[in-house]
């Protein structure tokens, strides 16, 4: 199976009152069998990348951040820039919008980062709170693969607060996924391109703060998927818990942990993952 490792500092400093200069490094690690497609001649490959930019409020309920920097591969080459531009603003009450582009280098697979996968996104994303306990939001997503291909995606998530309380929160939902690749390059290029991809699932969530150091959330969904224009639905499901524990005013400690299972034509399985964070606040 696939292993990746992942570590990152990221760093943000106040200026005046609603800017925040930002400055972020990441050093990842992906691991597959050699006889594995999603291996290209090695084992493991490594990436380190760095970003520097910053957030600022360029008006009322309007923020824009931006970032740019570099990602280099461990099997060589020089700096491969890259870069992220968002803006996000709620203009009328209710309503929010945002916006992104951005350059990343794909780090899923050995094979991927090995072959330079990298992809140019354009995303837009709307929501509107019926009232303070509902809410939908739409997304869509389009990229440019520097393989030759280009994918497109699409989500809607409906969310209901059903018990509001510090201590205990309950919510529910349901959500809706598309994805479609112009071309099914996975033997290639080392990484999931289905011709379409659909997933819907209905989810729970409980979460709260108990006291004023301990923060907590379990989620869990169940529903469908199918991997291929042709294909069945198959089950999906996901299973989530994180914690957070203030250890002082301005010392935080987050652990999160996920699994969820993946259905393909010739096979069923699942991915996990555990991630721990230190956050300081001077």
């Amino acid at each position: 199976g696939i292993r990746n490792v992942s570590a990152g500092l990221s760093v943000a400093s106040p200026i005046l009152e609603d800017h925040r200069l930002r400055l972020n490094v990441s050093h990842y690690r992906s691991s597959a069998p050699l006889s594995s497609l999603f291996s290209a001649g090695r084992e493991s490959s490594l990436v380190n990348e760095f970003s520097a930019g910053g957030a600022f409020r360029v008006a009322s309920g309007a923020h824009v951040t931006v970032l740019g920097g570099a990602s280099r591969r461990s099997s060589g080459g020089g700096l491969r820039p890259i870069f992220d531009f968002q803006v996000t603003a709620s203009p009328a009450d209710r309503w929010t919008f945002d916006f992104a582009a951005g350059r990343e280098f794909l780090k899923v697979t050995p094979r991927s980062i090995d072959l330079d996968i990298s992809s140019y996104k354009v995303a837009g994303g709307v929501g509107y709170a019926f009232d303070p306990r509902t809410s939908l939001a739409v997304r869509a997503d389009r990229r440019y693969w520097s393989d030759d291909n280009r994918s497109i995606a699409a989500e809607g998530v409906f969310r209901r607060i059903l018990h509001y309380y510090k201590p205990l929160m309950v919510d529910a939902g349901a959500l809706t996924r598309w994805e479609s690749f112009e071309r099914d390059l996975r033997f290639a290029s080392g990484f999931f391109t289905p011709d379409q991809y659909w997933r819907h699932d209905g989810f729970v969530g409980v979460h709260g703060e108990l006291g004023r150091r301990f923060i907590y959330e379990t989620r869990g969904s169940l529903g469908g998927q199918k991997v291929a224009r042709d294909a069945g639905y198959r089950s999906s499901w996901e299973a989530a818990a994180s914690a957070t524990i203030r250890l002082g005013q301005s010392l935080n400690f987050s652990a999160h942990y996920e699994r969820r299972n993946y259905s393909l034509l010739s096979r069923n399985g699942w991915y996990q993952g555990f991630y721990v964070s230190l956050g300081v606040r001077p």
